[in-house]
């Protein structure tokens, strides 16, 4: 297995324990790893080039017209802050990484200002494009994902309650009820959850053929 821990293994943890944990993912860090920091409620992303240096993509208050993001080199202390820190190059299972050297030499290349776009031009997008050549987003994929079933599910639950509210479903049975709110709620989360397929897709697509400015 090729990276130290999976999204799934995030534990909350004291501050001596958190950075004792950092410690041990710091030593076990070689030139090109992606890493991932579990902020609290998403994961920001950078690749280690070694000496205890993190590049990454960071989002910043820009003036108007200015640049919104920036590609720095960061002390990985620095960069994990009081969060806890993951080695993740799960994606190798699906992507071939390119050599160390290659990586680090692409994640130098971009240092200084820099774009900065949620959907196709984030953190993850932009360690994956040094280790893979490859912009996307797993965060963004499965935010879509989410963003349909919520919108779906919140859409049948005001339907239902309208129905009810206005004597439409007075002689349903409170089971019927459920059962129609039910599949309601997936046939109106089946339609944004297409929804967000299709926005991924172009976003995916556009990603792909776009490649970032060099500085």
């Amino acid at each position: 297995m090729s990276w130290s821990s999976s999204s799934s293994s995030f534990k909350s943890m004291s501050s001596a324990a958190s950075r004792a944990h950092n410690k041990r993912v710091l030593e076990s860090l070689r030139k090109g790893d992606r890493v991932q920091f579990k902020r609290s409620l998403y994961s920001h992303w950078g690749v280690y080039i070694g000496s205890g240096k993190i590049i990454h993509l960071t989002r910043r208050n820009a003036e108007r017209g200015g640049p919104k993001g920036v590609v720095r080199e960061d002390d990985f202390w620095d960069a994990v802050g009081g969060d806890c820190a993951y080695k993740n190059n799960s994606r190798d299972n699906k992507s071939r990484p390119l050599p160390p050297d290659e990586i680090v030499k692409r994640a130098k290349s971009m240092l200084g200002d820099a774009g900065y776009n949620l959907l196709k031009d984030n953190c993850e997008h932009f360690a994956n494009w040094c280790r893979y050549g490859e912009t996307e987003s797993q965060q963004v994929y499965k935010g879509m994902f989410a963003g349909g079933y919520i919108y779906g599910t919140a859409g049948s639950a005001a339907i239902v309650a309208s129905e009810v509210a206005g004597g439409g479903m007075a002689a349903t049975t409170a089971s019927g009820a459920l059962a129609v709110g039910a599949a309601a709620g997936v046939c109106v989360a089946g339609v944004g959850i297409a929804c967000g397929l299709l926005l991924y897709g172009t976003v995916k697509l556009a990603t792909k053929l776009k490649k970032p400015k060099r500085k």
